[in-house]
């Protein structure tokens, strides 16, 4: 699909008919028989052409935060490769109006026997600073990592947050028009990823264009002006950042038969007509009989990311989310009350029980969560008991998704352990609605206005 749309005079990345294809071969010795049949004329193939990117169009403004989403195998890093030069396309252009920094795979460009302060040398030269330009940059790039002593130790043994901390460094040192980052920022630890954010959003005041890859949907909509959907090669979606999520959660929770059916939907909603779409595009305006019906169960959504712990003489099992009726659901609407029910068996007498959960969303940020233990000191239920657990909850959740943990703790040998459980045992969606939420969760505040 073309999601071509209007440009400013002078874009700063601009693709065309981008197309990318690879050639692959079952055996090395195939590609040698391969160029011996082109020389004499054979039309036989020795290989499989795999086409990674089609008919993709789209421009990126000056100055603009442009994200790009997509499960693994949707073309993402071909893609950036090709904006970056790295790759020729197989068809169609790329236009580039200003210098490149990219921050690719972890420690690209990186020599492994070289020091972290010659690798920065190194790499600086690379990316076109002089001399003057990198001792200016110098104390502020090791400052920036901040790896201590490690900065005059072979990068071969860096873990990989101290190599991404180097690399960030490095590649937003440079005076460029236009930073590239690719999913490189999710091994950093939380605070130095807000360290990146900053000076990202610093980059960003300055005039900068950033093009953001990472699979953190908060970190795309906070950070970025627009977004891109690639699936399967093909531009699916173009525009706001949140309707672009919604419709990537939309069809990564899609079952494989409803798949097609969710692929088509998006090109209609995101027609190549040089709109820019917006969350009221995402999907069709819903009846009242339809919002309804949102609140219900889609058999798509299911977990695929359960971990269960090894059972400590309690077994859990059933996770799921009920309406009052009874009924199974996992489309919630805000505002409305839920339970969340999982079925727990007594395996050996157990002390000082306590039942929990815990809502996170995608990424794996903790919202919050409850606990109940009877009493202060915890319940104590002997072996072969068993019994629902029931924790309801007003949803006050923001559209979107979200994954739901259980789980029981204990005591054994004077200490509290997780008894048995279920991380990411339940997967739900909360459906969209007409109020302005900031953040991830409505409070519910009462306001009132006084004169002074």
């Amino acid at each position: 699909m073309s999601c071509d749309e209007e440009h400013s005079k002078e874009e700063a990345v601009k693709l065309e008919r981008l197309a990318k294809s690879f050639l692959v071969y079952k055996e090395p010795i195939d590609r040698l028989k391969q160029a011996v049949a082109g020389f004499f004329g054979s039309q036989r193939k020795y290989s499989t052409e795999i086409c990674a990117l089609r008919d993709v169009n789209f421009s990126i403004r000056p100055g603009e935060s442009f994200g790009i989403v997509g499960h693994n195998g949707s073309g993402k890093s071909t893609l950036l490769q090709l904006i970056c030069g790295l790759l020729e396309p197989s068809s169609g252009t790329v236009r580039i109006n200003g210098r490149i920094a990219a921050l690719l795979e972890l420690g690209s460009g990186f020599s492994p026997e070289y020091t972290g302060r010659e690798n920065i040398l190194l790499n600086a030269s690379l990316l076109g600073l002089s001399n003057a330009q990198i001792d200016e940059a110098y104390d502020d790039i090791v400052r920036f990592a901040d790896i201590g002593d490690f900065i005059d130790k072979p990068v071969k043994i860096y873990s990989t947050g101290m190599m991404m901390r180097l690399a960030f460094a490095v590649a937003t040192s440079v005076d460029a028009n236009i930073l590239i980052i690719d999913e490189a920022l999710s091994v950093g630890d939380e605070l130095f990823q807000r360290k990146c954010f900053s000076r990202i959003e610093k980059l960003k005041e300055n005039g900068a264009t950033i093009i953001f890859v990472s699979h953190a949907p908060s970190a795309v909509i906070e950070l970025c002006d627009r977004a891109l959907l690639l699936d399967r090669g093909e531009c699916l979606a173009i525009g706001e950042p949140k309707a672009v999520i919604g419709a990537y959660q939309k069809l990564i929770y899609s079952s494989s038969d409803q798949r097609e059916l969710m692929r088509q939907e998006l090109i209609n909603y995101y027609p190549s007509d040089g709109k820019i779409a917006s969350d009221k595009d995402c999907k069709p305006e819903k009846t009242e009989d339809e919002r309804e019906f949102d609140e219900s169960y889609d058999p798509s959504l299911v977990s695929k990311s359960v971990i269960e712990y090894q059972s400590l003489g309690v077994r859990l099992s059933n996770p799921r989310i009920q309406l009052q009726n009874g009924k199974i659901v996992n489309r919630l609407l805000r505002g409305r009350q839920y339970t969340i029910v999982y079925d727990c068996e007594i395996l050996e007498d157990a002390h000082g029980l306590h039942y929990g959960l815990m809502i996170k969303t995608v990424s794996g940020i903790e919202l919050g969560g409850a606990s109940y233990a009877g009493d202060l000191g915890g319940m104590s239920v002997q072996a072969g008991q068993k019994f629902e657990v029931q924790a309801i909850f007003e949803c006050r959740l923001k559209s979107g998704f979200y994954f739901a943990n259980v789980g029981v703790v204990g005591e054994r040998e004077g200490t509290q352990v997780f008894l048995h459980r279920l991380v990411d045992a339940v997967c739900f969606r909360v459906e969209p609605d007409d109020n302005i939420i900031t953040g991830m969760i409505d409070f519910d505040c009462l306001f009132d206005l006084k004169l002074a």
